[in-house]
């Protein structure tokens, strides 16, 4: 069988080029990456401890073929079939809990967390009441016990220490990304990277985050939105430039000019209280090239009150590690309602799409192309387009109103003409 599908090798027979019996040609071996294809929405982490096994292993299940889903700080989440494995994100945070190479060589994408935008500066800090055996196992602690990350990452402290710990996971044909809070510096981190060495992608995380593995002292101090963090970064990084490959300086990113993507093959990501499919198209319009998302939207589907509570406990299932609630729980359910909520969260995003293509005038009322020019067929072409929005204008301060006068109000500026404005 190996005889008739291998149909090149190198030297040493380290690469192959092998004959799917699928049809089609896959190559494989040492340096070789698989493409990962999906959705423009990937699921956020959460950790094993902060949220119940059965509400992890769902979400991953449910969505594998659709979008991937990160398995968050508290140790990889070991599912029994090698495919759905392959979708799911391993996060490398400051513990480092659980990780293996055997793990490694079953993922396909790596995520350096540095710090999360609803407890930046902060390490993980688990209740004991939610360190289970599964969890004390997986995190190598006493059951009972507060499980306490680092608050820093030891292994960087600046952006030169970065390229070191990206090639660690490189090592195992993995892709890699590394995850910030969103604040006034991500710009100079973000041009540092993109002008110093190539990451995957950059995922950008807002204060309005939620956590279920925080102390109640960390919260709400990152920046407030998504939307400003990734606008200011997407645009200083339009100013800056460099030069990549000695043939001289150029943007280190443009509007939407370089196929798909940064140039140089960094993508900037964006999560962080995304509350709806109206919030992720502005955010992709603020120059995001996709999304991660962790809304509490997805829970309730699995019992979620909204109580709030999630870094202490769960009085319901779907969340809690409490084992007699979790008895309550219906795995192959939960994975279903994850897929639904997964497929919905698309097609609303492709209509949302049509609805821009239809007021430009790109669509006519039978859905026909009438100016192709402004036709967008792909959701990527949305990145950096701000003139597809209606963004405040702040009067400019009067030196003759005195400092105790209330501030005026702000205007709407008009929107480009056969444009929609998303408010």
């Amino acid at each position: 069988m190996r005889g008739t599908t291998v149909l090149r090798a190198s030297a040493d027979g380290a690469v192959t080029i092998r004959r799917d019996p699928r049809g089609g040609l896959v190559v494989s071996g040492l340096g070789v990456r698989e493409q990962i294809w999906h959705g423009p929405v990937c699921h956020a982490s959460t950790s094993l401890g902060a949220a119940s096994e059965d509400y992890l292993i769902a979400r991953i299940e449910g969505s594998a073929g659709l979008t991937m889903t990160s398995s968050g700080e508290g140790g990889p989440l070991r599912l029994a079939a090698d495919e759905d494995m392959r979708w799911e994100s391993l996060q490398a945070a400051s513990g480092h809990f659980g990780i293996t190479g055997a793990d490694l060589r079953r993922v396909r994408d790596v995520e350096i967390k540095i710090n999360q935008g609803a407890k930046p500066g902060k390490g993980g800090r688990l209740a004991g009441a939610k360190v289970t055996p599964t969890v004390a196992k997986a995190r190598n602690i006493p059951v009972g016990t507060d499980a306490l990350s680092p608050d820093p990452k030891h292994d960087i402290y600046s952006i030169e220490d970065m390229p070191a710990e990206v090639w660690l996971w490189l090592l195992y044909s993995t892709y890699c990304g590394i995850k910030i809070t969103g604040s006034n510096y991500t710009r100079y981190v973000a041009a540092g990277m993109w002008s110093n060495f190539v990451v995957d992608y950059l995922l950008i995380d807002a204060g309005t985050g939620g956590s279920g593995n925080y102390h109640g002292d960390s919260a709400h101090v990152g920046w407030p939105d998504a939307f400003r963090t990734v606008l200011h970064t997407h645009h200083a990084l339009m100013g800056e430039k460099v030069d990549l490959d000695g043939s001289g300086l150029r943007v280190i990113r443009d509007a939407n000019g370089v196929p798909f993507g940064a140039s140089g093959g960094t993508r900037l990501l964006a999560s962080g209280g995304l509350r709806g499919e109206l919030d992720m198209l502005k955010v992709l319009i603020a120059g995001a090239d996709g999304l991660v998302e962790g809304t509490i939207g997805k829970a309730a589907a699995f019992g979620c009150t909204q109580c709030g509570n999630c870094h202490l406990d769960c009085p319901r299932g779907g969340i809690t590690t409490k084992q007699e609630l979790t008895v309550q729980n219906d795995r192959g359910l939960m994975a279903r309602r994850m897929r639904n909520w997964t497929a919905l969260n698309m097609v609303k995003l492709a209509v949302l799409l049509d609805a821009l293509n239809r007021e430009s005038g790109a669509l006519d009322a039978d859905g026909a192309v009438a100016r192709p020019e402004l036709l967008l067929d792909d959701i990527r072409l949305l990145r950096g387009r701000t003139d597809l929005l209606e963004m405040p204008e702040w009067a400019a301060p009067d030196d003759e109103v005195g400092d105790d006068a209330a501030p005026a109000a702000p205007t709407l500026a008009a929107p480009t003409p056969d444009r929609k404005s998303v408010v």
